[in-house]
Order: C-alpha cells, then sequence, then structure tokens
C-alpha cells in the first residue's frame, strides 16, 4: 500500500510541477503579448496626439495670419487711398502719396513679420478686378492670378487655396478689401513654406522615423522624412505598413499625411521575435518533462521488482525455515 501510495506521489508531483510550468509559460506568453498590443496602443496614441498637436497649431497660424491680412485690409494706408482714388484724386495730388504710403506698409508687412525669425509672408500685392497689380511687395514678377476666381468666390470674403506651379505647391491667401461696404480689391499674399514647415518639424529628430506630408488634392508639400532614404522617397509601397494618420486642417482645404514607425519593427524585446524566443524555451522544458516521466516510470518498475524479489525471498526463507525445523 505504501508503495502504491508513493508510486502516486511521484507521478502527482511530476504532473503537478509540469502543470505549473506550462502555466508559467503561458503566463509569460500572454503578458508579453498583452504588454506589447498596449505598447502599440500606446504608442499610437501618442503620435495622434502628436499629429492632432501639428492640426491644431497650423489652424491656429493660418487663423492668426488671415487676422493680421484682415488688419491690413483695413489699415488707415489701405482707406486712405481707396478715398483718395474714389475722390478722383490724381497721382500728382494725393493719390499718388497714399500709394506710396500703401506700398511702404506691404513691404514693411513682408519684412518685419515673422515666427521664430522665419519670415511669413513671400510677398503681398493688391489687385483690382481687372488683375491689375495696384501696389505690392513684387508686382514686378509673374503672378498665377484669376480675378473671375475670386469674383467667383461669392460671399467669402477670405480663401485659403493651394497654388500648383512647375516647383511645387505654394499656399496662397485671398482677402477681399472693402471701401464704404463695397468690395474694391484683393489682397493676394503667398505664405513662406519654410515657416509652415517649421510649425509641423517642431518635435521631429532623425531618430523619430517618421514622414510628414501637407496636401491638397493630390499634391502637396513635403514638410519631413527621417522614415525613408532619399531613393525610396518616391516609394509608397515602403510606406504600407507604417503608421499612418490623415488628419484634416480645421477650415483649410489641407490635410496633414504622416507616417511613422511602428514600435514593434524598433524595439526586438516588445516584437514578435521576442514571443517566439520564448515559445522557444518551451520546446526542451517539454522533452524534459518527457524524459522525466520515462524515468519516473522506469524507477518505479525497478522498485516493484525489488520488492516484489525481495517479498519472495522472505516467502522462500520461511518456507526454507519450516522444512527446516520439520526435519
Amino acid at each position: 500500500m505504501s508503495k502504491k501510495r508513493q508510486k502516486l506521489s511521484s507521478s502527482n508531483l511530476i504532473i503537478l510541477a509540469a502543470v505549473l510550468l506550462a502555466t508559467y509559460l503561458i503566463l509569460i506568453l500572454a503578458v508579453t503579448n498583452l504588454g506589447q498590443t498596449r505598447l502599440i496602443e500606446s504608442q499610437q496614441r501618442e503620435l495622434n496626439l502628436k499629429v492632432q498637436s501639428y492640426a491644431t497649431m497650423l489652424e491656429y497660424f493660418f487663423y492668426v495670419t488671415d487676422d493680421e491680412i484682415a488688419n491690413l485690409s483695413r489699415s488707415k494706408s489701405m482707406q486712405t487711398y481707396f478715398a483718395n482714388l474714389a475722390s478722383g484724386m490724381s497721382m500728382q495730388y494725393g493719390l499718388g502719396a497714399s500709394l506710396y504710403k500703401l506700398d511702404k506698409d506691404l513691404t514693411e508687412m513682408v519684412n518685419h513679420t515673422d515666427v521664430h525669425g522665419s519670415a511669413v509672408y513671400q510677398r503681398i500685392n493688391l489687385l483690382g478686378f481687372d488683375g491689375r497689380v495696384i501696389a505690392g511687395t513684387d508686382d514686378k514678377k509673374e503672378m498665377d492670378v484669376n480675378s473671375h476666381d475670386y469674383l467667383a468666390t461669392d460671399d467669402r470674403d477670405f480663401m485659403l487655396r493651394a497654388v500648383h506651379q512647375d516647383d511645387g505647391m505654394h499656399i496662397e491667401m485671398v482677402k477681399k478689401v472693402y471701401y464704404s461696404g463695397k468690395a474694391v480689391a484683393y489682397l493676394i499674399v503667398d505664405i513662406n513654406k519654410e515657416v509652415i514647415i517649421k510649425q509641423l518639424t517642431t518635435q521631429e529628430h532623425e531618430g523619430s522615423r517618421s514622414r510628414i506630408e501637407l496636401v491638397e488634392g493630390n499634391k502637396g508639400i513635403f514638410v519631413w522624412d527621417s522614415l525613408l532614404t532619399t531613393a525610396e522617397s518616391h516609394s509608397q509601397k515602403l510606406l504600407t505598413n507604417k503608421i499612418y494618420f490623415e488628419t484634416p486642417i480645421a477650415n483649410t482645404p489641407f490635410q496633414l499625411k504622416s507616417w511613422f514607425e511602428p514600435l514593434n519593427e524598433k524595439d526586438i524585446i516588445t516584437s514578435g521575435w521576442f514571443i517566439a524566443g520564448i515559445s522557444f524555451l518551451a520546446v526542451p522544458v517539454f522533452f524534459g518533462l518527457i524524459y522525466t516521466f520515462r524515468v519516473n516510470n522506469t524507477n518505479i518498475i525497478l522498485r516493484t521488482k525489488v520488492y516484489e524479489s525481495n517479498k519472495k525471498k522472505k516467502i522462500l526463507f520461511q518456507q526454507n525455515k519450516t522444512l527446516g525445523e520439520r526435519d
């Protein structure tokens, strides 16, 4: 009976150890997988917040810029010029002086409006409804202007649009100028792309492994790329497995497209390779348990044989002793 208990006890202990070890391995795999999932979710939330902050920052930038251009359209020099024009003044008697002052104000706004040392405006021009440049900072340059497009904006006093040219996309603001409650001209403002790029890369660096574009329609402004090499920059296939966000900029026609390197590809400790490594450890453990079961069964068989042999010896000894006493 004691041998049977020993057999059961030994087998149960090995089975219990196997169950505990298997449970431990499963628990490690489950916790690792859960931790990886939580890390990826946390990274996506963090990146989404960063992209949302960029979008909010850019929305605020355009809001402030619109406010500055609106103030310019109502400025004293602007209203004085159109007042002199409406009164029929000639260039020799007041109109020329007011035009000179207006031209000077436009130039000063371009030269002295900056964000962290970067000029906000590349040029500002005042156009009449006939497309003629009334005043501006570089009226000698060719402009992408279609006054009929502006007139077709109906009741909109302000328009932000993308102008696609040979050297890429440019951002242009159009603001109606009113005098005595009537629209009399347009302010055409070219935004400096560099200041926008700086707004969108305040948190980016070579180690951030990211790519950012500001798009309107199917064209856009390249902002940042530490994700692809120069040779790979035009290959959209390489961006397929990246974390992707497409965030609209409120009150503008633009969208912010951004790609980021997934966390599990940057850090092997949280990747599928780590889980595979932990799983691989279960293989020798499994074979070790099988070997332990076989050794235990062999020992039980040997102990049983020894016990039976000793039992037979005792019986033979008793029989021999009985026979000897009879003799």
